[in-house]
């Protein structure tokens, strides 16, 4: 008798292989597998002509997905430490080798649907296309810092001047009431030529 461990239905099997993956249980579990990781794909199959380059944020960008054909856990985005491509990781994965192996072996194995299974793997074509987009967002990215940047000087620049005019007035206001009040005071003088020139 052959023992056979079936990871869709989480079971062990004691019919074949063969027979096990036509049965109705387990092609329902097969597909609802299939549709709930193809949502994931599918995400992050629309960054391939429009990726996103986003400030990095650990809790957010460090996520990992199951990819249920390599049974493994993998990063689903890309970052350096201080900008995060989104869904980076996943399709990285999606054109390994590895992964392309783990398909064909997770179709075999368990006869997942074969209009389905190309969704799963990333051609070079559309990898190619991904990194372009990639250089592309990531131009975006810094032109957008920059303005950004430009636009925080700016409101610093604005306040600034507008506590040094604040100051000026109330040193001045300052100044008035002690030349009236010690008219023959010679160091506030002293002062009020500092004043003039703030």
């Amino acid at each position: 008798m052959v023992v056979y461990e079936c990871v869709v239905c989480r079971r062990t099997v004691f019919s074949s292989r063969r027979k096990h993956v036509y049965e109705k249980g387990h092609r329902q579990r097969l597909t609802s597998i299939l549709r709930a990781f193809s949502d994931k794909v599918a995400a992050a199959r629309k960054t391939i002509k429009a990726a996103t380059v986003v400030k990095y944020d650990p809790q957010e960008h460090e996520q990992k997905f199951w990819c249920h054909c390599c049974e493994e856990e993998v990063r689903k985005h890309t970052s350096d430490g201080d900008l995060t491509v989104l869904y980076g990781g996943m399709l990285e994965h999606m054109r390994r080798p590895e992964h392309i192996k783990a398909v064909n072996r997770y179709w075999w194995t368990h006869q997942g649907e074969v209009k389905m299974k190309a969704q799963f793997i990333l051609t070079e074509d559309e990898y190619e296309r991904f990194k372009s987009s990639v250089t592309k967002a990531l131009e975006s990215y810094e032109e957008t810092e920059n303005v950004l940047i430009k636009q925080i000087a700016g409101q610093i620049r604005e306040a600034e001047q507008s506590r040094m005019e604040m100051l000026k007035t109330v040193l001045e206001v300052c100044f008035k009431k002690a030349t009236e009040k010690y008219p023959h005071q010679s160091r506030f003088g002293c002062v009020a030529s500092g004043i003039t020139s703030v």
